[in-house]
């Protein structure tokens, strides 16, 4: 990025995603290989969070059964080597759904790990925008279908939502340095 803030039009594409690639070039090059490089790791690692979603939920045979397929899948071959925005994001998707289930899962239920799904999720949303489902989708499961109060489900979500909002917080007070408010609110 040669040191410039982008202020373009990002689409489907957010800022986190362009700065995971020029933190890539910059170790290793600027090559299409690189490029390449980076779509690849995260396919490993969102089978790599599959497997630990399964193993959490079942167990390692199911977890390990679980990855496997999706590996396999024709769109995770394809697009592991193609440069483009799923692959990355679904990092931070699993990795926030993983959160969440060990949440709901451990026996000691700390709520650092509800805050933490809140701020993958949004390092996904500032990936790519599409992935606007998942808070809605964890928020709506924690109203549903979690068998507690509705005051503690309340507080569930607002630490989910805190961790969310810390990471529009972080890209706002990055972007507002740079441009003005009015920019900041009426850009993607």
């Amino acid at each position: 990025l040669d040191g410039l803030m982008p202020i373009v039009d990002f689409g489907a594409r957010q800022p986190l995603y362009v700065f995971i690639y020029s933190v890539a070039f910059k170790f290793f090059g600027v090559s299409l290989l690189v490029g390449r490089l980076v779509p690849l790791v995260s396919s490993l690692a969102v089978a790599f969070f599959i497997y630990l979603i399964g193993k959490q939920i079942f167990n390692k045979n199911v977890g390990l059964l679980s990855a496997t397929i999706y590996l396999f899948l024709p769109l995770v071959l394809i697009w592991s080597v193609i440069v483009k925005t799923e692959q990355v994001a679904l990092v931070f998707v699993t990795f926030s759904i993983y959160l969440l289930v060990v949440y709901l899962n451990a026996r000691v239920q700390r709520r650092t790990w509800l805050t933490l799904a809140g701020i993958c999720a949004a390092a996904a949303f500032y990936i790519r925008q599409p992935t606007l489902y998942l808070p809605l989708a964890t928020v709506m499961y924690l109203l549903i279908f979690t068998k507690i109060k509705i005051r503690e489900r309340l507080v569930l979500i607002t630490h989910y939502v805190l961790g969310y909002l810390a990471v529009v917080a972080g890209f706002f007070a990055i972007y507002f340095k740079r441009v003005g408010l009015v920019d900041i609110l009426f850009s993607q």
